[in-house]
């Protein structure tokens, strides 16, 4: 069964004023090599079909994907 490696890519998501953005984007760089800074998640997962996935913050509350929903990878795209 084939192991797909596949890159995180986190995105701000969050208004930042113009005073702040220089600062923000510095702290978010520290972020990218340092895993402690992001409740313990890697740049990079390595995954297979049938993998069981747990949704770590809220999605689409009005699909259902939530905190803590499980899944179960069927397919790769």
């Amino acid at each position: 069964m084939p192991i797909y490696t596949i890159t995180a890519i986190d995105i701000r998501n969050t208004i930042v004023s113009k005073s702040m953005l220089a600062k923000v984007t510095e702290e978010y760089k520290k972020t990218e090599q340092d895993s402690t800074r992001t409740a313990g998640l890697e740049s990079t997962l390595e995954l297979c079909i049938g993998a069981k996935i747990m949704l770590r913050r809220n999605k689409s509350v009005e699909a259902g994907l939530v905190n803590g929903s499980v899944g179960t990878i069927v397919e790769f795209i």
